[in-house]
């Protein structure tokens, strides 16, 4: 299935992505093999199917999951002057037709009358039920909705998994690959990023001496290359997939304000070369446009975002020994019922607490 890229002709609409999508490309690297799933995976529907029935709980005594919400949680105000896009960050290598994660993924709700944006991060171990599949990581329906021919592909899964699991309504998506990712920060000149924790973490580099890199960020204001930024929002220094969300998230605050130097101009030309044959989106060219007028508007402080963090989820170990997040689908639902009453982004992607060793 092809789909649309954006509009080559209009600098408008790459800002726009850069702008209110910059940060769907932090996904980390991987080399673990394919994603199998928990159920046998049938032929490609027709029509996109409810999420299928829970299977049956195994010997523990951990409880499973809740039953998916029949309503979706409240997001005001009316529908039509509201946009809702799902973020989703993939490690798959441009040409790359194996096994992939989807390991950003974020849900941002755009208010054009009240110029203001949620972003809910979402960790990519949360379990969920996806359609077609069954109990799994979210972060492995993108690509079992093209693997299997999901009507809309892997997008369109993800998005009714979200849906069907938490409630979420989704209108359009962007797709982004991490290596795309750096050549856009590097056609940037490079983004600033308040780094809350300082972070020493070392990452596997066949280009890099030893094979491995190291990444060494010290707390405070910090310039990043494409490199450098990706290397910090994967990196799960800390409580792992929790803290890293919040991590992406001041990732894409300093797209969001490198985007809208005015210094900026000049490099629309190599910024279009890094995205043109990279982004995946179903947006249209007369939202895309909108967005782009939209985005000059909205002021940090109502750029409102929430992780879901520990207060929302819990560590649990699947009877095949997998280390995945159990959702509590209540609180998650409040949370994103009252998504615009959090804090902005910079406040509320701080890192509880005293910063981990």
């Amino acid at each position: 299935m092809t789909r649309p890229h954006l509009p080559s002709a209009l600098t408008a609409a790459t800002l726009a992505v850069l702008i209110l999508a910059g940060c769907s490309a932090l996904a980390p690297q991987t080399t673990t093999p394919a994603p199998v799933a928990n159920s046998p995976a049938p032929q490609a529907a027709t029509e996109p199917a409810p999420a299928p029935t829970q299977v049956e709980p195994p010997p523990t005594s951990e409880p499973q999951p809740t039953a998916a919400p029949t309503e979706p949680a409240p997001i005001a105000p009316p529908a039509n002057r509201v946009l809702n896009i799902l973020l989703l960050g993939s490690d798959q290598r441009e040409g790359q037709t194996g096994p992939w994660r989807t390991d950003v993924i974020m849900w941002v709700t755009i208010h054009r009358d009240a110029k203001q944006v949620g972003i809910l991060s979402i960790p990519r171990d949360l379990w969920v039920s996806i359609p077609k599949v069954g109990e799994n990581r979210i972060n492995v329906a993108d690509y079992f909705g093209e693997t299997l021919k999901y009507p809309g592909g892997g997008p369109a899964l993800a998005a009714d998994t979200l849906k069907n699991n938490l409630g979420l309504e989704t209108h359009r998506y962007i797709r982004l690959n991490f290596e795309a990712f750096e050549r856009v920060i590097d056609a940037m000149g490079g983004i600033t990023v308040d780094v809350d924790c300082p972070i020493e973490d070392k990452f596997i580099d066949d280009s890099a001496p030893g094979g491995f890199r190291l990444l060494k960020v010290p707390a405070g204001r910090q310039v990043m290359d494409g490199k450098t930024a990706l290397m910090f929002a994967r990196s799960r220094h800390g409580r792992g997939d929790i803290d890293r969300t919040r991590r992406q998230q001041r990732v894409l605050m300093g797209i969001r304000n490198r985007a809208l130097d005015v210094g900026m101009v000049p490099r629309i030309p190599r910024i279009w070369a890094a995205l043109k044959d990279s982004v995946d989106t179903d947006l249209t060219l007369q939202e895309v446009l909108s967005l782009a007028l939209l985005a000059k508007d909205i002021s940090p402080e109502q750029i409102h975002s929430r992780v879901i963090d520990y207060t929302m989820v819990r560590d649990w170990t699947t009877p095949e020994g997998a280390m995945v997040l159990l959702p509590d689908r209540a609180k998650i639902m409040d949370a994103i019922a009252h998504l615009m009453d959090s804090p902005p982004l910079m406040e509320a992607s701080k890192f509880p607490g005293t910063c981990p060793d």
